[in-house]
């Protein structure tokens, strides 16, 4: 009852109507030659099918949507796939007025083709990779069938190369944007970037190939940026100063933050942690890609009013909105340093309750990070 809430009228009119329309028979039939092939227990043609390709008296049609992005897997004729989108196109325009983005809607065959939703690859593993099963008696019964959702490296790539991260044939480069951070920021920056990806595609049955790459041209692009940054003009000699994790350490020599290497296979199971709305790998990277740290370590200061060292809070003397903005630079400027003071929890009490009359509120010369 709960999950009908959420429905839409789409979702219902899918549900009450195209799904049944489309839906025909109990099972397919099995291929004769296929069984006669298993009876044998020899396995000499990987391209026959167990079941009947083409029965008509075969039905079955799948949906999953997410936002205004749905997916349809028919079991059935292709002939049929168009009909489904000219229905689907015919109640959204009657029903709710919208209009069904052709640009967007694809037919694909599942083991030859794959379709794009939500950033993964889907399709059907191919025969010819389909893993067989043996029973106890070392005799063939059945062939392992499984969708697939596969990352798009080469789409990952692209994206991170529009951004800076990499040149044009792939290879890591480093960021100009980013110069002019502190070495904490910077670090923090690329490794929260690459969280975000590989969360996006933790589910993916090719994690590791796109962890690999994408770790191996953030960590190096992150290193050529800090080459730039400090003069130091080669990798070799970053890697020589700050090892091969980067250490970046305070003045006390004390490591406040590091990109170690990561492993490139996949969890069993994925924590359960909050994704945001984004419906394309695009706005995805691009969140990650415009955030960057700010005021985090003006909680190691004490309170700039009373000099209390407990309970640390960061006050914002001056909104971000009212920053002019003009392009990019500026705008980062404007989020690294905007008045941000390190308050006790008492005089920010007072702050915001207006109690406060002690001396002017104003942002104070911290120390900067090397």
């Amino acid at each position: 009852m709960l999950a009908n809430i959420y429905m839409t009228p789409f979702d219902k009119w899918v549900s009450t109507y195209l799904k049944p329309k489309y839906t025909k028979g109990k099972r397919k039939r099995a291929n004769p030659i296929y069984t006669k092939m298993i009876r044998s227990g020899k396995v000499n043609n990987h391209s026959i099918h167990s079941l009947m390709r083409n029965d008509r008296r075969y039905l079955r049609l799948h949906y999953v949507r997410y936002a205004d992005d749905f997916i349809m897997g028919l079991n059935g004729p292709k002939e049929y796939c168009e009909q489904i989108i000219q229905e689907c196109k015919t109640f959204l325009f009657e029903k709710l007025k919208l209009t069904l983005n052709l640009e967007k809607t694809k037919t694909t065959h599942s083991q030859q083709e794959s379709a794009i939703f939500l950033g993964y690859r889907v399709y059907y593993t191919k025969l010819s990779k389909m893993k067989v099963a043996f029973n106890s008696k070392d005799k063939l019964t059945r062939r392992v069938t499984n969708a697939t959702l596969d990352a798009p490296v080469d789409q990952v790539v692209d994206k991170l190369i529009s951004k800076g991260y990499a040149k044009t044939t792939g290879a890591p480069t480093r960021n100009g944007r980013f110069i002019n951070h502190t070495l904490f920021d910077i670090v923090e920056h690329y490794r929260m970037v690459e969280r975000g990806i590989l969360q996006y595609y933790s589910l993916a049955n090719n994690y590791g190939r796109v962890a690999a790459r994408v770790h191996y041209i953030l960590k190096y692009s992150c290193a050529l940026t800090i080459a730039s940054k400090m003069k130091l003009t080669t990798l070799r000699r970053v890697f020589n100063k700050y090892g091969k994790d980067i250490n970046i350490k305070d003045k006390d020599g004390v490591v406040k933050t590091n990109y170690p290497s990561i492993s490139y296979k996949r969890a069993r199971k994925v924590i359960p942690s909050k994704i945001l709305d984004f419906t394309s790998l695009e706005a995805y990277i691009d969140y990650y890609d415009s955030r960057i740290q700010r005021g985090r370590k003006d909680l190691e200061n004490s309170c700039i009013l009373c000099g209390s060292e407990e309970k640390i809070e960061i006050h914002h003397a001056r909104k971000l909105s009212k920053a002019k903005k003009k392009d990019y630079l500026p705008t980062m400027m404007a989020k690294m340093n905007r008045k941000q003071i390190p308050v006790c929890q008492k005089c920010h009490i007072k702050i915001h309750k207006g109690t406060y009359d002690g001396k002017r509120i104003k942002q104070p010369n911290l120390p900067t990070q090397h």
